[in-house]
């Protein structure tokens, strides 16, 4: 079986699962990894879709988290910054959220660097540097910031 064969089994396997239990926590995390192998396989419109689907059934849960930043990954992929920079902005206010807000903040400064918003994307990395000073993602941020000065 070559690999092709092997992601189109596992994509139907999570489908059926994700289909029969969609609710359940079997069945968004099933979801969430179909949505994902799509993201994966260059075809961000059904991963959307399925990142979409996880969202509205995950409630406020891990998944429906971890599905917006699939879809705001995807949406950036696909050119459709100002939708991938509103889904991070929304993730990166949420302090009791199960994703590392200065993670989410360092990907929300290269989405801006990517749409060419380089003041929002100094903004943002000033932010985790000021508000996260230990970070480990902190000296990344210093070091873009830098090549954004130099470039301005």
């Amino acid at each position: 079986m070559s690999q092709r064969e092997k992601d189109q089994a596992a994509l139907t396997k999570f489908k059926e699962a994700a289909d029969a239990f969609p609710t359940s926590d079997a069945g968004l995390f099933a979801r969430y990894r179909q949505a994902g192998h799509l993201h994966g396989a260059r075809v961000p419109k059904n991963a959307m879709e399925a990142y979409q689907q996880v969202i509205a059934s995950g409630g406020d849960g891990h998944y429906a988290q971890m599905a917006k930043l699939g879809l705001a990954e995807a949406q950036a992929q696909t050119g459709q910054y100002d939708e991938a920079i509103a889904t991070f902005r929304d993730l990166s206010q949420r302090k009791d959220g199960p994703l590392p807000v200065d993670g989410v903040l360092l990907r929300l400064a290269r989405i801006y660097v990517e749409a060419g918003k380089k003041t929002e994307a100094e903004q943002t990395f000033n932010r985790l540097v000021e508000e996260f000073p230990d970070s480990p993602f902190t000296p990344d941020a210093r070091k873009e910031l830098d090549q954004l000065k130099k470039t301005s």
